[in-house]
């Protein structure tokens, strides 16, 4: 399985690739959605983990947008500011999951 990992924060994205390839998981990390849709482009995966804040981006604008770029991705949304609204947006827009 690949996972595509998408945050602003570098230590956030050391650590959970940490996490997931000690599970056996094959990883790659990206830290906005310019180059999350460029690894799209050029490979497939099977989920993706995506920060609801990336810097000056919303996890949320780039939500649709992976999703077209490929319709059988499954997105986590993982995030420090959850909140009630956020998750149900984000449920909206085709997250599978929300973690806060």
């Amino acid at each position: 399985m690949r996972i595509l990992i998408i945050d602003d924060e570098e230590n956030i994205r050391r650590i959970t690739v940490v996490v997931l390839e000690a599970a056996g998981y094959e990883t790659v990390s990206v830290e906005n959605g310019a180059n999350a849709l460029k690894q799209l482009e050029s490979g497939t995966f099977d989920v993706a983990f995506l920060d609801l804040k990336l810097g000056g981006e919303s996890g949320l604008e780039l939500l649709p947008e992976l999703l077209k770029a490929s319709p059988q991705l499954e997105v986590i949304v993982f995030t420090a500011f959850a909140s009630i609204e956020t998750a149900v947006e984000a449920m909206r827009c085709g997250a599978v999951d929300y973690i806060p």
